[in-house]
């Protein structure tokens, strides 16, 4: 396998990504069908073998020695490679012949083609082709007709491996499929696309639109070695698109970093059922931690460099005993899942908690899919809005994106770094082509350099060098000189910037632009004036009352803190925001991508705004909100390491002032002038709004009111509450995707699934493609009825759950005080990093939502029960465990008792304050706007103002939960 260090992206041409037909000549298509598909290949690839020169010896060893699909591939891959190497001209004549497929009129090229007898002569008949190819005009009318349905007939039999492939067209690594994890395909997208086999180019294009786990589970496509590709194939005369996803196995499987969860058997669920939440956790926990041992070794003192060594039988044992009478995991699962974990001094007191210094791996509950097939649905329900209360949700929740100047807004600035970009790689790239020994290649490369500045042609001599550097030095070292050129290259730039006379904060962007660049160089000197664009989920929390009862201008609205980090000072260059018409009636209609027209409807359902840059400001964030800090809670061994690092929950007020917005355009190109008109139409008239629809706060968390939430598995739900979720995570985010739509009927929303956002909620998966009756839609008694308006509970996942007793609820300190893994040798790398450049420990109460896992896009999603009370925001997604992090509004507190040392869950309140370790809040941050000039000195939820004395009865402290008589 190539070495791990080459991921280098190589830009290469077309020309060199085209191979030798793998079809028999003559041989018809309806005696080809009636063969055996394995043994027809093998007889092609024969046919192959026996136009190579020289010894053949191997590869016909290997040739008889196939006996998979992908064992043949691999074969066949070898023997066109060297095929090119020996003919390079007959690749370039049946390339051009294929392109010539494409035109209509051929005028003479196919004997100019056949005459042809230089490489220079062909590359331009293949330029002219394409030339007239993009200037024919598309088939209309009949003959359109005609096309598009031969077109159709044959992409229904056009399958993965015959006449396409999924190949590695984009880098060096070029392994063998069996020695290619599922995990690194996902990883490096970049270096994949579809290679149209010889014989077929000029009947369809074909273009790879995404790839996905299966089941969008890394776990399964690990441990299967498959993953789920889409492609879109283009009607070459009429430009007709259709859209297929394929099923691509015979990866490397790989399976030993992943623990299966294990379904219970008849007996044993019945047995589980009937026990006390107690007796689940530690039925479920033994086998999981178990699992937990195979995987990382039974040596746990060993863990976090030696922290535990010193650890002693006798304070495991008063640890395990306080731990149970607490409510949380004993000491060794608490190792073992990575949660925080006291060490002691010599005396037996607790020094402090050590960390895991990054994200925990964890697995899906079998309890949360109790009783469903396709588990790996769970993850939520797309484009189905099942009840009025989801209706009602969208009509206030909002798909935010915002965009930024990747390096500045200054034109000037912006043309200064475009004359340091600019692609200069010539210098770089005769270096690297001066490594070759062959003198007579070497001269022709060269000459060929200094008459070109081609970006195409620079690429093609970048991949023949590399080709011949491999011949003559292996692969390693080729990557290595391959490396240097291009660090050479940038370090080239780097150079450049910085004895520029830039501002300092440009040259940092600018640096770490070309530091970030993956080796696309006219990429990259075309960035100098590029945005990038950060989207998430906001929802309508509170807004502004006036004297005169007129409709408010400024609104507030609630988002994840690393959504509002995303608006950067300096850079900020517009947002817009969508969201469902007021008018709009989807209950139980399958919706398409937000921002598509649905049912034919003259206005799209879901309508966008842009708003002014200057319209929209941060009122609260939930950063740096205790007393405390991280660090006076630690052990001595990490005290100092993260003593700069400050506690954050995900959660930040935005204001948007409607009265600073001066021109607007929407979905259906109306405008509004007046300020009030404008807010109202934004808003949906939410003023407006039935007050038990507006937001109200949960006054008592779950974790002190459990049996409020705690879901019985298999009775009936007897009055407990139901969580409602939904977001707009983007259709299509390269990691992740909205696997209902489905490859026919949804082909069209496929193709452009890219550049939407979906709508998800947390309701049931199956509901999508059930067919309803009337009874299941009017009869309030029958079951379906009941599903279908109810919100869902909360997750049995054990990963992340530090409460023991009480499934989905945890405490993040404890849990997931840090929510990614970077592999970085400074564990500060894995801390999230707000806009003010410091570093933030995940902090608070939070829950763990069940079916609700979606991508990109959904962070911020608001979390409420059947009473409109919300509840917390949703901040951070675990596809492969099927449940995510939310962080609560509201904490009471919890008393440990001493099992933590000095640490006990913080009591605070993030909208109304008033907790004894906190010192900000929603409330707080208001009271201090309030005084200054032009800002809201009361709104719907402080309608007298923001003093200590507002916050409402309901919501002040009496005592934490769990203290010690």
């Amino acid at each position: 396998m190539k070495s791990k260090k080459i991921k280098a992206f190589l830009s290469m041409s077309l020309l060199s990504a085209t191979t030798i037909a793998v079809v028999a000549c003559g041989q018809t298509a309806k005696t080809q069908e009636k063969k055996d598909e394995f043994a027809t290949k093998k007889e092609n690839a024969q046919s192959l073998l026996n136009q190579i020169q020289g010894d053949k010896t191997n590869l016909t060893k290997q040739l008889a020695q196939a006996r998979t699909a992908t064992e043949l591939d691999v074969v066949i891959t070898k023997i066109q490679q060297l095929l090119q190497q020996q003919n390079p001209l007959a690749v370039l004549k049946q390339q051009a012949k294929d392109e010539l497929d494409t035109l209509r009129d051929k005028k003479d090229y196919q004997n100019q083609i056949n005459s042809a007898i230089t490489k220079e002569a062909l590359e331009n008949i293949i330029a002219q082709i394409k030339e007239d190819y993009k200037n024919q005009s598309p088939l209309t009318g009949d003959e359109k007709i005609t096309s598009d349905n031969q077109f159709r007939a044959l992409i229904d039999k056009v399958t993965e491996g015959n006449e396409f492939s999924l190949a590695q067209i984009n880098g060096f690594r070029n392994a063998d499929r069996s020695q290619t994890t599922a995990k690194y395909v996902l990883e490096n997208q970049g270096e994949y696309g579809i290679k149209v086999k010889p014989g077929f180019t000029g009947k369809f294009k074909a273009q790879l639109t995404n790839i996905n786990y299966i089941n969008n589970n890394e776990q399964d496509s690990q441990a299967q070695g498959a993953i789920d590709i889409f492609v879109t194939f283009t009607n070459p005369t009429t430009n007709t698109n259709i859209s297929k996803n394929y099923r691509i196995t015979g990866l490397k499987k790989e399976t030993n970093n992943f623990i299966t969860p294990s379904t219970p058997s008849g007996d044993k669920v019945l047995e589980y059922i009937k026990m006390n939440q107690e007796q689940r956790y530690q039925n479920d926990n033994t086998g999981y931690v178990e699992a937990r041992k195979r995987f990382l070794g039974s040596d746990w003192k060993s863990f976090r460099d030696g922290a535990f060594k010193n650890v002693t039988d006798e304070e495991i044992q008063k640890f395990n005993a306080k731990a149970k009478e607490v409510g949380v995991s004993d000491y060794d699962s608490s190792v073992y899942k990575g949660f925080s974990t006291p060490v002691y001094k010599n005396d037996g007191s607790v020094d402090g908690l050590v960390i895991n210094q990054g994200s925990n791996g964890t697995i899906p509950s079998w309890a949360d899919t109790f009783g469903k097939t396709d588990v790996n649905k769970y993850q939520g329900l797309a484009r189905l809005l099942t009840n009025e209360k989801y209706i009602d949700i969208a009509k206030q929740s909002f798909s935010i994106n915002i965009n930024n100047y990747l390096i500045s807004p200054d034109k000037a600035v912006q043309n200064k770094v475009k004359e340091l970009l600019k692609n200069t790689e010539g210098v770089e790239l005769k270096k690297f082509i001066e490594h070759i020994k062959d003198s007579k290649t070497k001269s022709e490369l060269l000459n060929t350099l200094e008459k070109t500045t081609d970006v195409s042609v620079l690429a093609e001599l970048k991949n023949r060098t590399y080709e011949t550097l491999v011949k003559e030095n292996g692969e390693n070292a080729a990557g290595d000189f391959y490396v240097k050129y291009n660090q050479d290259y940038k370090n080239q730039k780097i150079a450049a910037v910085n004895a520029s006379d830039l501002s300092q904060d440009v040259k940092t962007r600018t640096i770490n632009l070309i530091q970030k660049n993956n080796n696309q160089f006219e990429l990259l000197a075309n960035s100098y004036g590029s945005f990038d664009n950060i989207s998430g989920t906001m929802w309508i929390m509170d807004y502004e009352l006036s004297n005169d009862n007129s409709y408010p201008t400024k609104f507030y609205f609630g988002t994840n803190l690393h959504v509002a980090d995303a608006i950067k000072p300096g850079l900020f260059s517009s947002y817009s925001v969508t969201r469902l018409r007021k008018e709009a009636e989807p209950l139980l209609k399958k919706l398409k991508l937000v921002g598509l027209n649905n049912f034919n409807d003259k206005e799209k359902l879901f309508q966008n705004f842009a708003l002014n840059p200057n319209s929209i400001s941060r009122a609260f964030d939930a950063r740096d909100f205790l007393k405390s800090k991280p660090a006076d809670f630690l052990a001595a061994k990490q005290k100092q390491l993260y003593n700069d690092a400050e506690e954050f929950a995900d959660f930040a007020v935005l204001e948007i002032d409607f009265s600073k917005v001066t021109d607007i355009a929407n979905a259906s190109n109306n405008s509004a002038s007046a300020s009030q008109d404008l807010a109202k139409l934004v808003t949906n008239d939410y003023k407006d709004w039935p007050e038990n629809k507006k937001v109200k706060f949960l006054s008592n968390s779950y974790l002190k009111d459990y049996q409020k939430i705690d879901y019985p598995l298999a009775s009936a739900l007897n009055g407990i509450d139901q969580l409602f979720i939904l977001g707009y995570p983007a259709a299509n985010s390269g990691q992740w995707r909205d696997y209902f739509l489905d490859q026919y009927i949804d082909a069209d929303q496929i193709a452009v699934e890219k550049y939407y956002k979906t709508i998800w909620t947390n309701a049931d998966a199956e509901f999508y493609d059930t067919q309803f009756t009337n009874s299941d839609l009017n009869d309030k008694n029958s079951s379906v009825y009941q599903k279908l308006n109810r919100g869902n509970f909360l997750s049995y996942n054990l990963g992340y759950r530090s409460f023991a007793y009480k499934p989905g609820i945890t405490d993040a300190f404890i849990a997931v005080p840090v929510l990614t893994n970077k592999n970085t040798t400074n564990p500060l790398d894995n801390l999230y990093q707000s806009d003010d450049n410091k570093k933030y420990i995940n902090f608070g109460l939070e829950y763990l939502p069940r079916w609700y896992s979606p991508g990109g896009g959904a962070s911020g999603s608001s979390v409420r029960n059947q009473d409109n009370k919300l509840v917390g925001i949703y901040h951070f997604s675990n596809t492969t465990a099927r449940t995510g992090l939310i962080a609560a509004f509201r904490s009471e507190g919890y008393d440990y008792r001493g099992l933590f040392g000095n640490y006990n869950l913080p009591q605070y309140d993030l909208i109304y304050g008033g907790g004894k370790d906190q010192k900000n809040s929603y409330r707080q941050a208001m009271q201090t706007l309030a005084s200054k000039s032009n800002q809201a000195t009361k709104t719907y939820l402080f309608p007298n103002g923001f003093t200590e004395q507002q916050i409402p009865n309901d919501f002040k402290f009496t005592d934490i939960v769990n203290k010690q008589k």
